[in-house]
């Protein structure tokens, strides 16, 4: 009688119960993989960006966007001529000054700001300018569209 390791050693149930677990284990990568695709087509998102430009704050003062997938980060241009808030949420009452998700972003600074939420609402004086790109993954400091 030959030996060929612990293979020929594995006892029936042994062997159902890890092709069972190797079975699961694919149905779940391909399930997260299907569900990301499909996120990505319901929203149509290209490349990982979700939207890059320059818009305009309204009357309040802010600037709300919201998103059907999850945004990663924003890359922020301050031109407004005076500091902004970068709030990972939705439009509040006024602009906070701390907390998570708060970012305050100097004039004529650049940054990555990270989100991990749908939403994201930047908070300045009227009728200012800022450039933003927002992306669904992160983006090291100095990558920009």
């Amino acid at each position: 009688m030959t030996d060929d390791g612990p293979a020929a050693r594995m006892r029936k149930g042994d062997a159902e119960r890890l092709l069972v677990a190797q079975l699961v284990e694919s149905l779940q990568y391909q399930n997260a993989t299907m569900s990301d695709r499909y996120a990505r087509l319901a929203s149509q998102v290209v490349n990982g960006v979700l939207e890059a430009g320059t818009a305009q704050l309204d009357t309040s003062g802010t600037i709300t966007r919201d998103y059907q997938t999850t945004i990663g980060c924003l890359v922020v241009t301050n031109v407004t001529g005076a500091t902004i808030v970068v709030s990972a949420d939705s439009p509040g009452p006024s602009a906070p000054t701390i907390g998570v998700g708060v970012h305050q972003i100097p004039n004529g600074a650049i940054m990555t700001v990270p989100i991990g939420r749908h939403q994201f609402t930047i908070y300045g004086a009227p009728a200012g300018l800022v450039s933003f790109q927002a992306w669904t993954g992160l983006q090291p400091l100095g990558v920009l569209a």
